[in-house]
């Protein structure tokens, strides 16, 4: 199945924040990742500094917003792919 460009869009945000975290940390990389300049104007209003879960600062967290009807399912699976690949499977 095709991905429409704002899914492909997300999961290439997401492949970009894990790989960084991997040299940075996760909050060095989302802060880089969502202060690009393309990406911060959509994020808009939902542009937030990184928090970690509790008890689990080192572990590279986000939440990928999509709309209603945007394919969260297809996306999620899309997700376990970028981040095995990005070594968060060990």
């Amino acid at each position: 199945m095709q991905l429409k460009p704002y899914q492909q869009q997300a999961l290439t945000a997401l492949e970009t924040f894990l790989a960084r975290s991997a040299e940075v940390g996760a909050a060095a990389a989302f802060d880089a990742v969502t202060g690009e300049p393309a990406l911060r104007a959509r994020l808009g209003r939902y542009a937030k500094p990184y928090k970690p879960p509790s008890g689990l600062a080192e572990t590279p967290y986000c939440c990928i917003r999509l709309p209603t009807g945007g394919g969260k399912t297809l996306m999620a699976a899309h997700a376990v792919r970028v981040a095995r690949d990005a070594g968060m499977d060990q």
